[in-house]
C-alpha cells in the first residue's frame, strides 16, 4: 500500500525516477520516497495511510509514524512479532 501511495501521489518519469527505499530500522520497517507531489492529488484525504493506521490499532498497541519533509515522505511501520518471535 505504501509503495502504491508513493506512485499515486508523486511525479516521476524515465529520466526522473521516483526513488523508494524500504529498510528495517529499530524495530520498524521504514518506507521513504522522494516527495514531488502530483498536481490535483496533494489534497487527498489519506485513505491509504488511515487504513494502515487502523489495522495497527486492531492488531497491536504500536502506531505508525509519518514524517514529511520538503523533499521526502517517510512512513515507519512497527514490526510485529508473533509469540514465537517471528515477524508477521
Amino acid at each position: 500500500m505504501l509503495v502504491e501511495n508513493a506512485v499515486k501521489h508523486n511525479r516521476f518519469s524515465g529520466n526522473d525516477p521516483l526513488r523508494i527505499c524500504i529498510r528495517e530500522e529499530d524495530e520498524f520497517l521504514a518506507i521513504t520516497n522522494d516527495l514531488r507531489k502530483r498536481m490535483g492529488v496533494q489534497n487527498s484525504i489519506g485513505v491509504g495511510l488511515e487504513n494502515i493506521s487502523k489495522r495497527y490499532e486492531l492488531t497491536s498497541d504500536k502506531r505508525i509514524e509519518i514524517t514529511e519533509t520538503k523533499d521526502k515522505f517517510i512512513v515507519r511501520v512497527p514490526i510485529i512479532n508473533n509469540d514465537e518471535g517471528h515477524h508477521i
